[in-house]
């Protein structure tokens, strides 16, 4: 029995040998392999309203109001990848996608850009405008060596910066490229941009010299012309005028009468037309009677109308003096 079991374990030690290879030469060669430039990801566009004590997430803005869009990016190569980041805000129709403009307009298009390369930022508002932007407010990441970083454009919207229309909208277009080209691009639609009007009357003072009582509108010397007025709008606007209700004067002052009808003592009224026809012209109120309401989106210098007119209308009953008020133009959306 023992000798039987020897002679089996020697056999199976001899087969086993048969298939060890044996290396009868060898070779190397260098290997490698490069990661690709990963693309950046998670992009999001914040509006930021600054007008306040601290800065609050918004989608408003206002012309002449500081503002703020903020760009967050995360590259897993880090901030220091990244060579660009623009910001283009502008105006569109809301119901179509439309891409962003490349040159920059006062009233529709404000392009804001971070270059690495220049180490500077750029803002392109289209040449000589009341757009602003705040360089020394704005920010790039901290540390270029985190993978997420976050940049802030700090601006201020223009005068004539296009209020939004039923129908439109202001977008904020976002694009951050790397250094091998890779990009990542997104847009903040549905931003609201309020109205803004501004008023220049450019004439010293209106005034009537030596106005007979009981003289009506079209008396001799009761009509006042040539009254430049410069309108900055936003938006479409309606032109129009009023008057103080009480004109000081001594011994007594004067009452402005809104019905035309100077049926009391020192009562007097006013009409008005931005043309110096007195056929078309309206009676001055308190609160502001219309003169024009076709007026249309003005451009940075604004539109000036030189010949608005004023027509003066006298109570019989009038004490002689000298009587003083306030005239106001305004313009309403």
């Amino acid at each position: 029995m023992f000798r039987k079991s020897s002679r089996m374990i020697v056999l199976l030690v001899v087969f086993s040998l048969l298939f060890v290879p044996v290396a009868l030469a060898e070779g190397t060669t260098p290997g490698e392999f490069n990661i690709a430039d990963s693309q950046p990801s998670d992009l999001k566009i914040t509006l930021l309203d600054l007008s306040g004590v601290s800065a609050i997430s918004t989608d408003e803005m206002t012309p002449l109001v500081e503002t703020a869009v903020e760009v967050k990016v995360t590259d897993l190569n880090t901030m220091a990848d990244v060579t660009e980041v623009k910001v283009v805000l502008f105006y569109k129709d809301a119901n179509k996608d439309t891409v962003a403009p490349t040159a920059g307009d006062p009233q529709n298009a404000a392009i804001l850009t971070w270059s690495a390369a220049k180490g500077t930022w750029t803002a392109d508002f289209g040449g000589a405008t009341t757009w602003a932007f705040d360089e020394a407010a704005s920010f790039d990441p901290a540390s270029m060596t985190v993978t997420t970083g976050t940049w802030r454009f700090v601006f201020t919207p223009g005068k004539v910066a296009t209020a939004t229309l039923k129908g439109y909208e202001w977008a904020a277009y976002a694009k951050v490229t790397t250094t091998s080209g890779a990009s990542i691009d997104g847009q903040l639609n549905k931003l609201t941009m309020h109205t803004y009007g501004e008023i220049d009357v450019l004439n010293d003072s209106v005034v009537w010299d030596s106005v007979e009582p009981g003289s009506d509108f079209d008396a001799k010397g009761n009509e006042v012309t040539d009254i430049a007025v410069k309108y900055i709008a936003n938006s479409p606007y309606d032109a129009r005028v009023a008057a103080s209700g009480t004109w000081t004067g001594s011994p007594k002052n004067a009452a402005l009468d809104t019905t035309g009808a100077v049926s009391e003592a020192n009562q007097f009224a006013l009409k008005a037309n931005e043309k110096s026809s007195l056929g078309n012209s309206v009676l001055v109120n308190t609160t502001g009677v219309s003169i024009d309401d076709s007026g249309t989106q003005t451009a940075e210098a604004g539109v000036t109308v030189d010949s608005n007119s004023l027509w003066l209308k006298l109570a019989s009953g009038f004490e002689t003096g000298r009587y003083a008020g306030t005239i106001t133009y305004m313009i309403v959306n």
